[in-house]
């Protein structure tokens, strides 16, 4: 890293949106996991007990291809203030401080926002159901089945907007799953035959902070 870069001018941060964002880890080991095909990235890194995920790519719209050929969502870290792990952005399940964007079927670019403390279901650009909070429902459906796997219940991660109130579509092989019970990062779980990894989001640990990644 060069000595008078902006980052290290910046005390390890950038605040500039003109700038592009990029994080620095010094002298520690980390973990990543990268799901790739040919309409999207999405990759989980690991450093210590945090996890920090990206999206980058196409989406399933809900329109036919010509009414929306181009739905790519692209999301990571956005800018921030804060030296990492401070940073509010951490998953793009919670796009914060405008890490997450959506190409509308205009061709404009809609920014997301589901900041996980302050979570606003008829935000103009958010992520169900994320964005609702809920902590009800729990995260396998065979009340008295504890051995098997295929049991959880896996809930489509949708894009939605208001202004206008549009369902875009659903993120590609990425589901929210309950935090209330059974549930850890790194745990496999199978359903309808298909495998997933389970991740949380940075350090949150709640009924409202997992995910799950459909692994090829």
């Amino acid at each position: 890293m060069q000595q008078n870069s902006v980052w290290l001018k910046k005390g390890k941060k950038i605040t500039d949106y003109n700038l592009p964002t990029y994080s620095l880890v010094e002298n520690e080991k980390f973990s990543f996991w990268a799901f790739v095909n040919e309409y999207r990235a999405v990759v989980v890194t690991k450093l210590s007990t945090y996890y920090e995920s990206m999206y980058m790519g196409f989406i399933n719209p809900i329109a036919v291809e010509r009414q929306y050929p181009y739905p790519m969502y692209v999301c990571g870290n956005g800018n921030t203030s804060q030296e990492w792990p401070n940073n509010n952005s951490g998953s793009f399940v919670f796009p914060t401080n405008g890490s997450g964007w959506l190409r509308r079927v205009s061709g404009d670019w809609r920014k997301f926002e589901c900041t996980e403390s302050a979570l606003n279901p008829q935000g103009e650009g958010t992520v169900f159901p994320e964005n609702v909070g809920n902590k009800k429902l729990v995260s396998n459906y065979t009340k008295n089945d504890t051995s098997s796997l295929d049991n959880f219940i896996l809930i489509p991660v949708i894009l939605h907007t208001f202004k206008p109130i549009d369902i875009c579509g659903i993120m590609q092989d990425v589901c929210w799953v309950s935090g209330t019970r059974d549930v850890s990062s790194e745990q496999l779980l199978t359903f309808n035959s298909d495998s997933y990894i389970i991740f949380d989001t940075k350090t949150s640990r709640s009924e409202n902070s997992y995910f799950a990644i459909k692994m090829a």
